[in-house]
């Protein structure tokens, strides 16, 4: 037993940093289920889901064996620093890349198809264009239909040719799905995933309801259509900040 020295009792310390050992194994066992949260929000998936997604990521078979080799002692291999990091790609870099969303935000990509060089860009909205000949603009509701627009008539222009639509549009509605679980990210969990009763949190105001309605067009949705329409309104679009709980524009006139 080492002697007390300068007044420090060696067991007690000992004991201490043991203990402080556990605790930060704690506090990665936490963080694990928090990025968990992140990852079911932005794929919008169930809770459990993105647990078992990330027990496979760290070579376990479930979440379960996870937390029972966790109590056994198993720990995430020691030579991998990073591994709450490299946890948290798995919700998809090509999603988090998208910085905080606002206006003149975002990210510019560039490709090609056939030949034909373009620009993708995900800001609020997905925009793809070959400068002089086309341009597809996607909003990021899933209600919105693509709208595609000729710089020029020609029968050279590519987008006249229904393959080459097609992929286009494939790219556009990838980037589009992108920019949806960059959004979810940063959501509350029931504005994606309403819970039993079909009520679903506004991502904005917060109220929780199993009913909604859209000052725009007066039309009413249930909780699982708005979260499932990224708070669009389904019949016409309409963005968050026109979807109510409650319809207060129908109250009586107290003045007729």
């Amino acid at each position: 037993m080492h002697p007390p020295l300068g007044g420090l009792d060696w067991q007690w310390a000992h004991s201490r940093v043991r203990d402080l050992k556990e605790w930060t194994m704690t506090l990665q066992l936490q963080s694990l289920r928090t990025t968990a949260k992140r990852i079911a929000r932005a794929r919008r998936i169930p809770h459990h889901e993105a647990l078992n997604l990330i027990a496979q990521h760290l070579d376990q078979p479930h979440w379960y064996a996870l937390t029972a080799a966790w109590d056994k002692g198993w720990r995430p291999d020691p030579t991998d620093e990073d591994f709450l990091s490299t946890v948290a790609k798995t919700i998809n870099d090509h999603v988090m890349s998208i910085p905080t969303l606002g206006i003149g935000q975002g990210v510019q990509e560039n490709g090609s198809i056939d030949g034909h060089a373009y620009t993708l860009e995900i800001d609020f909205e997905v925009h793809m264009a070959q400068i002089g000949w086309w341009g597809i603009l996607l909003e990021h509701a899933p209600s919105e239909q693509p709208q595609i627009e000729l710089y020029n008539l020609s029968p050279a222009n590519p987008m006249l040719d229904p393959v080459f639509r097609s992929r286009a549009l494939t790219i556009c509605h990838s980037a589009a799905e992108r920019l949806r679980a960059r959004i979810a990210v940063d959501w509350p969990r029931r504005s994606t995933k309403p819970d039993a009763d079909g009520r679903a949190q506004h991502p904005l105001t917060k109220g929780v309801s199993n009913k909604w309605y859209c000052l725009h067009c007066d039309g009413a949705s249930t909780g699982a259509q708005m979260a499932s329409n990224m708070w669009h309104c389904p019949r016409c679009n309409a963005t968050p900040l026109d979807i109510f709980a409650a319809p207060f524009w129908k109250a009586a006139d107290p003045i007729g």
